[in-house]
């Protein structure tokens, strides 16, 4: 009996050592079917760098070669386990035991396969970058590190766009594509390159956009056209013709948008960019009422030593206007006036004795801040208190 006994137990230790083993076997062969599967679409992470870099131009070129391998490298790893870059930029977390379905097992594996293929190829990228600039020798005014940020952050995609454009001449479009971001070397590397290989094809485009700008007619074109130019010909220390102009044509049209005067409702800050242009003098004073402080005044505007623009603000903001641009009256105020209701008077609560006011009206004010508003509105009261 006890031998009987003894049989059945190691029969059942050895069934659940079996099962136990199970699940770690059955996810070691989805894994193994992944990788096979991998093999057969023949993908290869690791770039072979050129072998002659000696020049500017060839350390352009190969750069230009490895952003296209890396995105033909994506693409086809992508499609080949039909994933796509913005899954891979989510955190996955998933883990499996190996108890599961089988097709959710291999799923599993053909996903994890897809990601650490993702993460070689990433890895081939900044290896491939190292090795390019050690076998130049030279830096040639690029930075290495500039070029490993450029990728990191994406952007080694605007470099193929931007090349593509080179390569059919379209200088215009290329420029387009590369104009943002001159300020930083790793942003600016797509027109680095570009300018680098065809520079008198990128001059032409920036000046075709200014050009095109300047036709427009319209103030955010010029505007952002001229900005772009000017950062342009900092970088590349290159002339741009047309940009004097077209700066001229910014700042005529700046004027043109301009209001012609201050309005009630404007900040003191628009008021000061109309067309009359800056104050010739401003005032200003400082109250408190309402348990608020204030900050109120005019600005004035002069010309041939008489006035012929006044606006009063209050708390930043244009409450009334005095236009006496054409008036021949004697009176600086004779025209005609537009006020804002909401304007309040000047008013100091320390030249008055509000408490003496509530005592005098209690039956007319719930409490003292009651009195207190109530007071600000009875002009007729401030000379009592």
């Amino acid at each position: 009996m006890n031998k009987i006994l003894k049989t059945v137990i190691i029969i059942l230790c050895a069934g659940l050592i079996l099962l136990a083993c199970a699940g770690p076997v059955r996810l070691h062969k989805a894994r193994k079917a992944a990788d096979e599967y991998a093999v057969s679409q023949g993908i290869e992470t690791h770039y072979a760098v050129g072998d002659q870099i000696s020049s500017r131009e060839d350390l352009l070129n190969e750069i230009v070669k490895l952003a296209e391998w890396e995105q033909k490298t994506r693409t086809g790893i992508n499609e080949a386990f039909h994933y796509t870059d913005k899954e891979y930029e989510t955190r996955d977390t998933q883990s499996k035991s190996g108890y599961e379905k089988e097709e959710e097992l291999l799923s599993f594996a053909m996903k994890e396969k897809w990601r650490k293929l993702r993460g070689s190829l990433e890895d081939g990228v900044e290896e491939a970058v190292l090795a390019v600039f050690e076998k130049s020798g030279k830096s040639y005014g690029l930075d290495r590190q500039a070029v490993l940020t450029c990728y990191k952050k994406g952007r080694f995609p605007k470099i193929r766009k931007v090349m593509q454009a080179v390569e059919k001449g379209a200088g215009l479009e290329a420029y387009s594509l590369a104009r943002y971001g001159l300020e930083e070397d790793w942003s600016a590397l797509p027109m680095d390159i570009a300018y680098g290989l065809r520079p008198k094809l990128i001059r032409a485009g920036c000046e075709a956009d200014l050009l095109s700008a300047v036709k427009s007619n319209e103030l955010y074109e010029v505007s952002r056209a001229v900005g772009s130019a000017e950062s342009f010909e900092k970088r590349y220390n290159a002339g741009i013709d047309g940009l004097k102009s077209a700066k001229a044509k910014e700042e005529r049209l700046e004027y043109a948008n301009r209001p012609d005067v201050p309005a009630v409702g404007m900040s003191t800050s628009q008021a000061r960019s109309t067309k009359l242009g800056a104050p010739t003098r401003t005032t200003t004073e400082h109250g408190s009422w309402s348990h608020k402080k204030h900050t109120y005044g005019d600005m004035v505007w002069e010309k041939g030593g008489r006035q012929i623009f006044r606006a009063h603000y209050f708390d930043g903001e244009i409450q009334d206007i005095y236009d006496t641009r054409n008036s021949t009256a004697t009176s600086p105020w004779a025209s005609s006036r537009k006020s804002s209701s909401s304007s309040k008077p000047s008013f100091d609560p320390d030249d008055h004795d509000i408490e003496a006011y509530y005592e005098d009206n209690r039956d007319e004010y719930e409490d003292y801040d009651d009195a207190y508003d109530g007071f600000l509105d009875d002009e007729g009261a401030w000379d009592d208190y």
